[in-house]
């Protein structure tokens, strides 16, 4: 006496996506960012990977999503549901994020993402120049961001060695 085998046995269902479209999505992404993003030489929360592209925060998933299911329709690929675009899209570009609307950017910063997303008419060495102008700045400020909480912990610890009454008098 053997199990009953059922007839949908070593079969993918008919929406599974294949090892080519999901490439197809992942390049998309990528594409979109090279186009579009910002290298963050600094460390953002929740990313292990120094190299972060910013997407601005002006569009959403949905908004990237639209262009894919455009660029899907007249290449004839096979459409997708934002769910599972967004699901691959975080299973297969981790490094590529959202900015948040908040983000604060210095007027230095600014100006370098400016010029940056700016940049396709810019060669090559002129690229890397100002690549390399950005990541001095950053280094910088997290000197700068560095030295304040150094000084705020020491603050913090010649505070907590007060008495009361020179607590009080300040």
């Amino acid at each position: 006496m053997c199990s009953r085998v059922h007839g949908n046995s070593n079969k993918l269902p008919s929406n599974s996506l294949s090892f080519e479209e999901r490439e197809n999505i992942k390049n998309f992404i990528s594409a979109y960012a090279r186009d579009n993003a910002l290298p963050l030489p600094g460390r953002l929360p929740n990313f292990k990977q120094g190299c972060v592209l910013l997407l601005p925060s002006d569009q959403g998933v949905y908004d990237i999503h639209l262009k894919y299911e455009e660029a899907a329709k007249l290449s004839g690929m096979r459409s997708i549901s934002l769910k599972t675009f967004w699901r691959i899209w975080n299973d297969l570009c981790p490094h590529i994020a959202l900015a948040k609307p908040a983000t604060d950017f210095c007027q230095k910063c600014q100006v370098y993402a400016n010029e940056i997303s700016k940049g396709g008419r810019l060669d090559d060495d002129g690229k890397s120049k100002l690549l390399a102008e950005y990541d001095k700045h950053i280094t910088a400020t997290k000197i700068q961001r560095d030295f304040y909480r150094n000084q705020l912990s020491d603050s913090k610890t010649i505070y907590a060695g007060l008495t009361d009454l020179q607590r009080e008098t300040g």
